[in-house]
């Protein structure tokens, strides 16, 4: 009984053909001597034929087209992400090589821009550091605007 059991639980993947040659062996070997198997594989076949006559379900026009202008809005999404992304690398690199640039120049500058403006060097290099922090926290912030505003970009669509 116990093989009568394996060989029901066969029988749909016999009828495809996607059994292994030890299991289609097995199952060529029990229709023979099981009734109630042969009976239930020619059940198997009439239910098979029946479906392969049933035509496939069709989308409807308007569920492929929307599916097209989603999947070309999703795309869309995806590269003007890739875009914003990009610039705000960008931005905060400016904003690094910006500041350091700021701090280098101060450094060389100081004594001259001191004298021009006839104060001490350290208050002059003083000015300098709070516009590169300056600088630096702006480029920071915009990217920082930046970014707010492609998530909410994102919520809209």
């Amino acid at each position: 009984m116990n093989e009568h059991i394996r060989v029901r639980g066969l029988l749909a993947l016999y009828l495809t053909n996607s059994l292994s040659r030890e299991e289609e062996a097995g199952v060529d070997q029990h229709l023979p001597v099981c009734s109630d198997c042969r009976a239930e594989l020619a059940t198997l076949r009439l239910i098979a034929g029946d479906l392969k006559s049933i035509p496939p379900p069709q989308p409807s026009f308007g569920l492929a087209q929307r599916t097209r202008f989603r999947i070309a809005a999703e795309m869309a999404a995806k590269a003007e992400r890739r875009q914003h992304q990009r610039m705000l690398a960008w931005v905060i690199g400016f904003a690094w090589v910006f500041t350091g640039l700021t701090v280098a120049a101060g450094r060389f500058l100081v004594p001259e821009v001191a004298a021009w403006l006839r104060i001490s060097p350290e208050a002059c290099m003083t000015v300098f550091i709070a516009y590169a922090i300056f600088a630096g926290t702006a480029s920071v912030a915009f990217a920082g605007m930046l970014a707010a505003r492609q998530r909410n970009e994102r919520r809209l669509v």
